[in-house]
């Protein structure tokens, strides 16, 4: 094989391969994430599903490889939403940063739906674990602005913590995604009496109010 053919056949390997990730995002965004199937990723490419294999172990793993696309975007908006107000108080970027996950929520429904199933733990057993690996770091990538505020408030003395900045910026998201969880479901909203956007403010206002408070 002269080298001019290996590059060749590596460039259209790597072609094949974006070509069954933009299938995959293409059904994403247009069915649910539970009736995703690798036949119709398969079909959307026009290729076959024993093809889609050759590339990608399983569903879980093509998934993960999405996950890391809206991790990528989630972050890019939280970096933005911190240096936009990097002159402001420590407060006003955690809000910033709280209005841009829910902004992210909204805007980028399939990743969020994506991001909530990959926590319930069901991808780990099924992909490589370096894979998991970036997941779990770009992860936490997103958490480091959050500690990044809350530490700079409680240095300024505007926060009073009771954990560490990395374990209170922690609570501080599951409130906010917790939120946004319990909420999905019309029965809960209907109970609750509020939308998931008015959850989610008054726990953001919540977690706020009780980090300026002095507790003993």
């Amino acid at each position: 094989m002269t080298v001019v053919t290996a590059q060749r056949r590596a460039r259209e390997k790597e072609m094949r391969r974006q070509a069954i990730l933009d299938a995959a995002r293409q059904a994403l965004l247009s069915n649910s994430l539970r009736r995703m199937s690798m036949e119709e990723i398969a079909a959307r490419a026009e290729i076959s599903k024993g093809t889609v294999y050759l590339y990608f172990a399983n569903k879980e793993t093509l998934l993960a490889h999405l996950l890391l696309e809206g991790l990528g975007i989630l972050l890019h908006s939280l970096k933005r939403a911190y240096e936009k107000h990097k002159d402001d108080t420590p407060e006003v970027r955690l809000r910033a940063m709280s209005q841009a996950y829910l902004t992210f929520s909204q805007h980028h429904e399939p990743y969020f739906q994506l991001m909530t199933a990959f926590d319930k733990g069901q991808f780990q057993e099924r992909i490589p674990s370096d894979l998991y690996q970036q997941v779990l770091n770009r992860s936490k990538e997103g958490l480091v602005w959050v500690d990044r505020a809350i530490r700079e408030g409680a240095e300024r003395g505007d926060f009073r913590l009771m954990a560490s900045s990395w374990h209170t910026a922690g609570a501080f998201w599951a409130a906010l995604n917790g939120s946004l969880l319990l909420l999905a479901h019309p029965l809960r909203r209907e109970m609750i009496g509020l939308s998931q956007e008015q959850l989610f403010l008054l726990s953001q206002e919540t977690f706020i109010r009780g980090l300026h408070s002095h507790i003993p």
